[in-house]
């Protein structure tokens, strides 16, 4: 049976490995990015070349700064680009969307598909794509130059909802394949939101960690949680629980439960069980630039709304509110402005919530 394309949409670290990925199980893949620069050498080579998990040099059917050549014939395109780039691209993507069945957030962060889905049904009606949010990247990976791509490690699993969650059995069928039954389903998107650890681990760390980040030391990212760090990291993760729990996610994990469910690492000390997850296939480096995406996409799209969420449940988050604090005044930013807040994600009240997820839209 002949494969439909899928679109990826961006093509820095996660685009390319996953267009990699999807090569190799023989899926034509339409690559978008909105730059033509960065890539300029996959165009002319009409190729990506992966090595670690992912091994080979694989032609991609399309590579394109075009959205409508992009998302034409296909059914599915997942969004790869970092969170302060989902309001661009989907607006590009807007004029495009008759066919398309399925947007996916590859990840989402914390109501990341609430706030797209939002901005969809707003500047066009009635349009029937249906947006999914995944909880996690599936890859672990680097850009290593243009086209060129380290895949560190493809998790286990991840859990991916659709909004509504009456979709989620169709995106889960869209997904099997290509994915090789990678993707399970969550109970709705505020499950993928409130079960993404990215912000209380990458933050927190980022902030403990800044006069290395503005130093420029070389570190694994992992090698820089000390005891002290592991507590502030299990600090936050405890506000995360307790808001998806007020929520009513029945299935919020701890950060040592999903450690497990993503890579396959049993729970631990908490430090002994990042080394074994995050040193794998030769580790992650801590990042050098302070703008990085674990604090300017982690604070804003992660921490802000998880405060945000807070007050509309009642439930107090001293911790990640604090974090947040720091980062405004070790970047001379206002993240609390620039974030994610009620108003973007549609939000009231948490009836409205619980219909809009569960069983329809607003």
């Amino acid at each position: 049976m002949d494969k439909r394309p899928i679109a990826v949409l961006g093509a820095g670290n996660v685009g390319l490995a996953m267009s990699a990925f999807l090569a190799q199980r023989g899926y034509p893949v339409h690559l978008y990015n909105a730059f033509s620069g960065e890539i300029e050498a996959l165009r002319v080579s009409g190729q990506v070349h992966a090595e670690g998990f992912v091994d080979g040099v694989f032609r991609l059917a399309k590579v394109t700064t075009d959205m409508g050549d992009a998302l034409a014939g296909a059914q599915l395109a997942i969004v790869t680009v970092p969170i302060f780039a989902h309001r661009v691209l989907i607006e590009a993507a807007l004029p495009h969307l008759d066919q398309l069945e399925y947007l996916v957030l590859h990840p989402g962060l914390v109501g990341s598909a609430l706030a797209m889905d939002t901005l969809i049904q707003t500047r066009r009606p009635g349009a029937r794509v249906v947006v999914g949010e995944a909880t996690s990247s599936l890859f672990s990976c680097r850009k290593l130059r243009p086209g060129s791509v380290h895949v560190r490690t493809v998790k286990h699993r991840v859990r991916v909802a659709a909004l509504p969650a009456t979709d989620t059995p169709g995106l889960l069928n869209m997904l099997d394949d290509p994915f090789e039954s990678r993707f399970d389903a969550a109970e709705s998107v505020l499950e993928t939101s409130m079960n993404n650890i990215n912000p209380v681990y990458h933050s927190p760390v980022m902030v403990a960690n800044y006069g290395r980040v503005e130093a420029g030391e070389k570190w694994y990212f992992a090698d820089v949680v000390t005891p002290g760090i592991a507590r502030l990291i299990e600090a936050a993760d405890h506000e995360r629980v307790a808001l998806a729990r007020a929520l009513g996610v029945s299935t919020a994990r701890s950060f040592p439960e999903l450690m497990e469910e993503f890579y396959g690492v049993a729970p631990s000390d908490l430090m002994t069980q990042l080394r074994a997850a995050y040193l794998t296939g030769g580790g992650s480096p801590l990042p050098i630039d302070p703008m990085h995406r674990f604090l300017s996409e982690d604070i804003p799209y992660g921490m802000v709304p998880y405060v945000a969420l807070g007050e509309l449940t009642g439930v107090n988050t001293p911790v990640i509110r604090a974090t947040v604090e720091y980062s405004c005044a070790l970047h001379g930013r206002n993240w609390w402005a620039e974030g994610t807040d009620l108003k973007s994600l549609g939000l009231t009240d948490l009836a409205s919530l619980q219909r809009r997820v569960m069983g329809g839209r607003f």
